[in-house]
C-alpha cells in the first residue's frame, strides 16, 4: 500500500476539523496513525502543510515568536501588522515561546518566512562583518 504525503494527511486533517470534530480527537487519531505508521518524525512537516493549505484557503497565517520574556500586545501588533503586509494574510494568529537562552530581541517564524531579530543573531551578523588587518 502506498504511503500517504504529508499534504494528503493534512487535506483529511482539515476536513475533519471543518466536520465539527473536537480538535482533541483529531489530535488523538493523528498521533495514533503517525505511531502506527512509524512517522512520527513526519509530525512537524504535516503540521506545516496544515498551516500552507489554512494560508491559501483562509488567508491565515500562524506566526510562531521566540523571546526571553513575554512580548507586550503592542509588539504583537506590531508584528502582525509586518507580516500581513509582507505576507497579504487577512488573519494573522501569534503563539508566543519563552525562552531564556534568547538573550534580547524576538525570532519570528512561519512555515515558510523567518524574521530573527535576536541579539544572538546581531552579534553573529557583527562577528562576520568583522575584518581582520
Amino acid at each position: 500500500m502506498a504511503k500517504a504525503s504529508n499534504i494528503a494527511i493534512a487535506d483529511a486533517l482539515l476536513r475533519q476539523f471543518r466536520s465539527g470534530l473536537e480538535p482533541d480527537k483529531i489530535a488523538e487519531g493523528l498521533a495514533a496513525f503517525l505511531i502506527e505508521e512509524r512517522r512520527i518524525g513526519d509530525k512537524n512537516a504535516i503540521l506545516r502543510d496544515v498551516e500552507r493549505q489554512l494560508f491559501n484557503l483562509e488567508s491565515t497565517l500562524y506566526v510562531r515568536t521566540t523571546s526571553a520574556s513575554e512580548l507586550t500586545a503592542e509588539l504583537n501588533q506590531q508584528i502582525s501588522e509586518i507580516f500581513s503586509r509582507s505576507t497579504e494574510a487577512k488573519k494573522v494568529i501569534i503563539s508566543s515561546e519563552i525562552n531564556q537562552d534568547v538573550i534580547g530581541g524576538v525570532r519570528c517564524q512561519t512555515t515558510d518566512l523567518v524574521l530573527d531579530l535576536t541579539i544572538r543573531r546581531q552579534l553573529q551578523q557583527l562577528k562576520g562583518a568583522i575584518t581582520v588587518n
